[in-house]
């Protein structure tokens, strides 16, 4: 029998495919709706339950039998919406949402809004408030990012004043939201600090979270970090690099496709000590070593190694000198570097990328197979989740382990498995459905998860 109730039955399979409806409270809308229909009565009430449980911050669970969930899937015809997705065509970006909640229903997580995390660290405010004077050295009031990058590199900044220090300038852009005035901020204000410590990130638990963890993290990070290694005895093997704050995974995932020996010979120690860091494209960057707190905002390699830091300063002042950006930080040049920049940089090539939601599963296989003929990097880039409030849910939003809009290094294609085996270059951070027992970012997952989850993958140009 058809329903009688399309858009509210449309409504619910959104909600669900974004993860805004837990297992538990589909089963209970779907019995709602149920009901509705076979009375033939009013779905209003239906509808407001539905209302209720879409909200972000609400998240009730009661136990449910994966049978009733399957029932529910399968009375929105989802299961049967999912059997009929194509090798030959594009998924839209539904369907791939759809594929990726059906192919492991019991992958249920809380949504990061409905955590309990509402209020901001005082401790990390109060060491802020403590550094704000000495900081802003300007004296407008307001610590702007370029004031945060001279904190980073004043040699004397350690301990819990350098992770302070570290979590503000990779915050900054969400704290500068707690106290919104009508003028335009040029930094972090006292005012942001004090509505943080009361109320957290408005509208963004997620960031309260990201920087109360942060803090505690690098508080843990600078007291036990040693002294530098000789530069030139570090590890160079770039698998075992790790990011730190800094937004570089691009960066990263690029370098992991040149061996130890080439990463070695771009680091060039010189007499007044300064570093030259030499690009295989031929451009030459120098850059002073790195403060104790420049170690913890930037990569680094195992034992507190600083020469993936010293690469990411150079590249943030290469970018810096021919597109400035609008905040006069070349820290902030490095984040989200483009792949064909990257490469060219590192490898002395040029890339572009594959656009996965123009091509379909079969042409993305086709294609995953033929660059493992060809020389690395090899790259993927992560769905382009919704950034902001948490009350705007993306369908793009990935909830399976996998990082919104974040860069990876693919380390091989398996064509007669159909696995793709990939690299996060936080080191820790996995696709969860099929885990592997070692959080070191090192993985691998099934094409058809691969092409639900990722946007693009860089290709020789």
């Amino acid at each position: 029998m058809p329903s009688v109730n399309p858009a509210l039955r449309q409504q619910i399979s959104q909600a669900f495919v974004s993860h805004r409806l837990n297992n538990s409270e589909l089963v209970s809308v779907t019995r709602g709706l149920q009901e509705c229909e076979a009375e033939q009565r009013s779905p209003q009430p239906t509808a407001d339950l539905l209302k209720k449980f879409s909200q972000v911050d609400i998240d009730q669970r009661h136990p449910v039998t994966s049978d009733e969930v399957q029932q529910a899937v399968a009375y929105l015809r989802l299961d049967s919406y999912a059997n009929r997705l194509s090798e030959d065509k594009a998924w839209t970006p539904f369907e791939r949402a759809l594929y990726r909640r059906l192919s492991c229903l019991e992958n249920d997580p809380v949504p990061t809004a409905a955590r309990p995390e509402s209020k901001g660290s005082p401790a990390f405010a109060e060491e802020v408030s403590k550094n704000f004077q000495q900081w802003d050295r300007d004296s407008d009031g307001a610590l702007s990012n370029v004031e945060l990058d001279q904190a980073l590199a004043n040699p004397d900044l350690a301990g819990q004043a350098a992770a302070a220090a570290v979590v503000l300038r990779r915050q900054s852009a969400a704290l500068q939201t707690c106290a919104p005035s009508s003028d335009a901020k040029a930094g972090v204000t006292r005012a942001d600090l004090e509505f943080f410590t009361a109320h957290g990130v408005p509208d963004n638990s997620a960031a309260t979270f990201k920087i109360n963890m942060g803090y505690q993290a690098n508080c843990k990070a600078a007291a036990n970090l040693g002294p530098a290694p000789e530069l030139m005895s570090e590890n160079f093997d770039p698998t075992l690099v790790e990011q730190g704050r800094a937004g570089s995974c691009v960066l990263l995932s690029t370098q992991s496709g040149a061996s130890p020996e080439q990463l070695r010979s771009m680091i060039q120690p010189l007499p007044n000590g300064t570093i030259n860091v030499n690009f295989a494209d031929g451009h030459t960057e120098n850059v002073r070593d790195l403060t104790l707190a420049e170690r913890l905002y930037h990569a680094k390699s195992p034992d507190g190694g600083r020469w993936p830091g010293l690469v990411e300063v150079a590249i943030g002042q290469r970018i810096f000198g021919h597109s400035p950006k609008e905040d006069g930080s070349f820290r902030s040049a490095a984040n989200g570097i483009n792949p064909e920049e990257a490469s060219q940089a590192l490898h002395g090539r040029s890339i572009a990328r594959a656009n996965l939601d123009e091509m379909s599963l079969q042409e993305t296989r086709q294609m995953l197979t033929s660059l493992m003929e060809c020389p690395q990097p090899w790259l993927a880039g992560s769905r382009k989740g919704v950034k902001g409030q948490d009350s705007v849910v993306s369908i793009e939003d990935l909830h399976n382990g996998i990082q919104n809009n974040h860069a990876y290094s693919i380390q091989n294609f398996d064509a007669e498995t159909d696995t793709i085996y990939l690299r996060n270059p936080w080191r820790h951070g996995e696709w969860v459905i099929r885990p592997d027992g070692r959080d070191d970012g090192t993985f691998s997952m099934p094409l058809r998860d691969f092409y639900a989850s990722y946007l693009w993958v860089s290709v020789p140009n």
